[in-house]
């Protein structure tokens, strides 16, 4: 008598592979759809500063960091706050943010940025494309605020 087995297709290894899968294809799709949340939120945020009167203004905003993070790009933004007297420009504006951990923003702003300051001086600074800043919120609230400045230069119109 012959005993004959029958081979299980579904075997351990290709369990796992099916798993990665799948949940290869739910993290796309959760980046994806979060990168068009963060892109509307940042398009809205622009609409309600232009809505009680500031001036916003960027050549091209888009999402990138696929797939490890959330990188808001800005290339040449510019706010001007009337209601502040004041106003800000930079060549380019990075907010990112890490895909398990959107509470904790890091900006980046390398290059020259020019401050408008309320008593109608200017103000320039040029950052290392190192130096960053940290913000972590927590149920909305700004919680701690962290600044490295590895290279800083900065001068007025007086200078």
């Amino acid at each position: 008598m012959t005993s004959t087995k029958k081979k299980k297709f579904f075997t351990l290894p290709v369990n796992l592979f099916i798993l990665v899968v799948i949940l290869s294809a739910l993290y796309c799709g959760y980046w994806f759809v979060m990168s068009g949340v963060i892109l509307k939120g940042a398009n809205e945020w622009v609409d309600e500063q232009r809505t009680i009167g500031r001036t916003v203004s960027y050549s091209d905003m888009k999402v990138t960091g696929f797939p490890y993070r959330f990188v808001l790009d800005a290339d040449e933004p510019a706010i001007y706050a009337p209601d502040l007297r004041a106003r800000w420009e930079a060549e380019t504006l990075q907010l990112i943010a890490m895909s398990w951990n959107l509470n904790h923003i890091i900006a980046r702003s390398p290059g020259e940025n020019t401050f408008g300051l309320p008593d109608g001086r200017t103000l320039m600074a040029t950052a290392a494309p190192s130096s960053a800043a940290s913000f972590v919120l927590e149920d909305g609230n700004l919680r701690r605020i962290g600044i490295e400045a590895t290279e800083l230069s900065a001068r007025t119109d007086e200078d």
